[in-house]
């Protein structure tokens, strides 16, 4: 059974999107981080929905392999 895509809004919306995908492939914020070359910090504020990240590396956590 297929989930209707999800609709973000908001960068609140994308950190809860980004961290079930995480936690979906049982990767921790540290493995994220080390894959692409980031802080645990900076995962855990993107998945709170801060918005002080760069959007490229935004870009780059969403293409990230395991996390995709």
């Amino acid at each position: 059974k297929s989930r209707p895509p999800t609709r973000i809004s908001s960068s609140k919306d994308l950190g809860v999107v980004l961290s079930r995908a995480r936690k979906a492939r049982g990767l921790s914020q540290r493995e994220v981080a080390a894959r692409l070359g980031v802080t645990q910090k900076w995962i855990s504020a993107i998945e709170q929905g801060k918005s002080r990240a760069w959007i490229d590396k935004v870009l780059d956590l969403s293409y990230c392999p395991g996390v995709q």
